[in-house]
């Protein structure tokens, strides 16, 4: 069973289309409808059944054995693409083998992202060799990918502290102080109160 609030927990803002105001101004105009979820992180994990937590190298090292074969037959087949001899299937073999290439080696870059969050089998000293193997293939160096991540998904979201991703503030989208749109719910919530039907 899905938690509650599952797919609107992650919409903070809804674009206004209709608005009245976008005709005079370039800036987008966004709407207040963010609802705080009312489910704890124990019960999302509940959710998941409990042989999706269980961590295997056996079947770790398989995924990376598949990826890699996939990877390598790939690469044979670009080898013959310059041997077509019509240069109209040579020019769009190349962007099939870009994209499908691209593709797997994005499932490499997973299972090295998985390395990193020691999440690719119970041993830690093999995590970390799959994972340097993985990103040093991918040109991409493991354990400063490796500590920075761990410091991102410490501080994810936070306006200074994340290392990857710092949010936009309601002024660069066009939203109103959050305290001003409070006082304004507070004030719309006493008129309410206050007539008589």
């Amino acid at each position: 069973m899905a938690p509650p609030n599952a797919i609107d927990a992650g919409l903070t803002h809804r674009r206004v289309a209709d608005s009245k105001d976008t005709a005079t101004t370039d800036k987008p105009v966004y709407e207040r409808n963010y609802q705080v979820s009312n489910f704890t992180i124990k019960e999302l994990r509940d959710c998941i059944p409990a042989h999706c937590f269980e961590r295997s190298a056996v079947r770790g090292l398989s995924y990376v054995a598949v990826d890699l074969t996939y990877m390598s037959l790939l690469f044979l087949a670009a080898t013959q693409i310059d041997k077509l001899e019509n240069p109209l299937l040579r020019y769009l073999a190349w962007p099939v083998y870009w994209v499908l290439q691209g593709i797997v080696c994005t499932g490499i870059s997973v299972l090295a992202h998985e390395c990193g969050h020691q999440a690719f089998s119970t041993s830690q000293t093999l995590n970390n060799t799959v994972g340097w193997i993985l990103h040093s293939f991918l040109l991409v160096p493991y354990h400063s990918w490796r500590i920075t991540h761990s410091k991102h998904h410490k501080a994810t979201g936070h306006m200074t502290k994340d290392q990857v991703f710092v949010p936009k503030t309601r002024s660069q989208i066009g939203l109103a102080p959050k305290e001003a749109v409070d006082q304004q719910e507070k004030t719309e919530e006493v008129v309410v109160e206050e007539v008589e039907i």
